[in-house]
């Protein structure tokens, strides 16, 4: 089920805006204004019977042959042989990414990283370290670091980065911030962040991969990459270049 913005693309903040609502009038009208697609990938019964084993071309070519496209449901299409080119159409439409699956595949409920590879497209950015927070499974030296990017001269906060640090790196930027813990937070507005927080003075610059800014410009899917003293902090402005990343062991053979 996907919310598509004014870009025509997949939303997942206005999604999360229409799966909170309870109200009947309220659903209703945000029916009319931001209405809900079912996008439908695979077919797992026909007439009360699995087909579960079939091949997923086979599951696809009956889904296709079943379901009339209509507003609101539509059988997604597949692409073959022209993998490559279909992943550089998503990047150049700033697109989350794509799911690569081996065609004659079975479903296998649980299982399906075997057959299935998301290849995503990630972007790139540089941001400005204002503090480190404790909390979570890791506990030292910290378990994430507060990330903002510059605008109009004001360093704004724009979410945290837990994931993507080798120990070498985890204990190389405690240090490295350690001279830097103040009192003073160095963000426009104090980040709501349920953990103990450590400010730092903001003269730190990092490399994030991450998969797409949120409505209310927060980062989604941060990954840490690496520390950029090359970079000056008023260089952080939140701009972003894309790259491709694959996830779960690269592209099928045969799709």
């Amino acid at each position: 089920i996907i919310s598509l913005g004014g870009l025509g693309h997949p939303d997942f903040g206005r999604l999360q805006e229409r799966l909170k609502l309870e109200d009947t009038a309220a659903i209703a009208l945000a029916a009319k204004r931001q209405p809900v697609h079912y996008q439908v990938f695979d077919l797992l019964y026909l007439d009360g019977q699995s087909v579960m084993e079939e091949p997923l071309w086979r599951r696809k070519n009956l889904l296709h042959h079943l379901l009339t496209p209509s507003e609101r449901a539509q059988a997604t299409d597949f692409v073959e042989r022209e993998g490559v080119a279909l992943f550089e159409a998503v990047r150049q439409h700033r697109l989350e990414g794509v799911v690569a699956k081996v065609k004659d595949s079975p479903y296998l409920p649980a299982k399906r990283a075997s057959a299935w590879s998301k290849v995503k497209a990630m972007r790139q950015g540089k941001f400005v370290i204002g503090g480190y927070a404790f909390g979570g499974r890791r506990q030292e030296p910290f378990s994430s670091l507060l990330l903002g990017v510059y605008q109009e001269g004001q360093l704004r906060y724009v979410g945290s980065v837990a994931g993507g640090f080798s120990e070498a790196a985890l204990k190389e930027v405690y240090a490295q911030l350690q001279p830097l813990v103040t009192s003073t937070c160095p963000f426009l507005e104090p980040p709501a962040v349920p953990r103990l927080i450590h400010w730092c003075q903001p003269v730190l610059v990092c490399q994030v991969r991450y998969g797409e800014w949120t409505r209310d410009r927060r980062l989604r899917f941060p990954l840490f990459v690496a520390r950029r003293p090359d970079l000056d902090p008023s260089d952080c402005t939140g701009e972003g270049s894309i790259e491709g990343e694959v996830d779960a062991g690269g592209l099928p053979r045969n799709e």
